[in-house]
């Protein structure tokens, strides 16, 4: 018999605090729940929302420059706001292009912010249909 995620547990996926930070611990549960072609289908489920976060793009504010917005860049941006004093400091960055742009803090912030929406809107909408699969697998 294959398990189900509780009322609990689905009320915290679709709470808005699934994130970066609890997937792995949702995953190994899901991994523990599903056997044989369901493990498969579980691992392009996750291959695919791994695939969408490392594609993640973001418009920089009134521009129409593009800089990634992947789980390393979003660190990197994270470093860079940490050591950039004022809203409108500046620094050199390579947009998804390869060019050299300068940008500001608060742009910085701004790209950051939607890098992290758009990354907690795929998430979602994958534990979404991670829960679909689950359900499945109890037919």
């Amino acid at each position: 018999m294959v398990e189900t995620l509780n009322d609990t547990e689905t009320e915290f996926l679709n709470s808005g605090d699934y994130t970066p930070e609890t997937k792995e611990s949702i995953d190994d549960l899901l991994n523990e729940t599903l056997s044989g072609a369901d493990t498969f289908e579980f691992s392009k489920l996750k291959r695919a929302r791994d695939t969408e976060v490392s594609n993640i793009l973001v418009t920089l504010p009134d521009t129409s420059i593009n800089l990634n917005g992947d789980e390393v860049s979003q660190e990197r941006i994270s470093r860079a706001v940490i050591g950039l004093s004022e809203l409108t400091s500046e620094t050199k960055w390579i947009d998804s292009e390869g060019n050299l742009q300068t940008v500001t803090k608060g742009q910085l912030l701004e790209v950051l912010k939607e890098a992290g929406q758009k990354q907690t809107e795929i998430f979602m909408e994958y534990a979404k249909k991670k829960q679909i699969l689950l359900s499945n697998a109890d037919t």
